[in-house]
């Protein structure tokens, strides 16, 4: 799956769509509560499923057992996937299987979906240029490629490890 994600990216996802089409797809194999996603209960599935051994080769969070955050899915704010890729790819891997399964299902992410969500996030960001993010160098990191992306639609993400806006360790 990797590998044909690679060879046919998917194109820019934002993370609020990436996130409800994770949470659609956990809902169909009977995690939720409602309207909410039983994170906590597909994790615990997930790791029975795809084994300890495994996990902790892939994933160095796992292997140190910090998993209180492990797999998270935040209300409204851009920040509600924020996991390592590693962990973004274990997700689609066993929610979808396929690159195309994935595709299809960020298609059928409706509009309604994502613009709720979007709404929420403005109401609860800054209101005016006083009250803005705090400078740290993550957030200026961020900045620098939002302002790149804004400027330039077409920017892949090749183009921004060649610019290197962030050190890479």
């Amino acid at each position: 799956m990797t590998q044909n994600l690679l060879n046919r990216p998917l194109g820019r996802v934002g993370p609020i769509r990436l996130r409800v089409a994770y949470q659609n797809r956990i809902r169909e194999l009977g995690f939720a509560w409602g309207a909410r996603v039983q994170a906590k209960a597909f994790q615990d599935h997930l790791i029975e499923e795809l084994g300890d051994a495994f996990l902790s080769a892939v994933d160095p969070a796992f292997a140190a057992k910090r998993m209180s955050f492990w797999i998270r899915f935040g209300p409204g704010n851009s920040k509600a996937c924020d996991m390592r890729v590693t962990r973004h790819l274990l997700l689609a891997m066993y929610l979808f299987g396929t690159r195309d399964d994935l595709a299809l299902s960020l298609q059928r992410v409706s509009e309604s979906e994502t613009a709720i969500c979007r709404t929420s996030t403005l109401e609860d960001g800054p209101t005016s240029p006083v009250e803005s993010v705090p400078s740290t160098p993550r957030a200026a990191y961020r900045r620098r490629i939002r302002d790149e992306l804004s400027r330039n639609a077409g920017t892949t993400i090749q183009d921004l490890w060649r610019k290197a806006y962030r050190v890479t360790s």
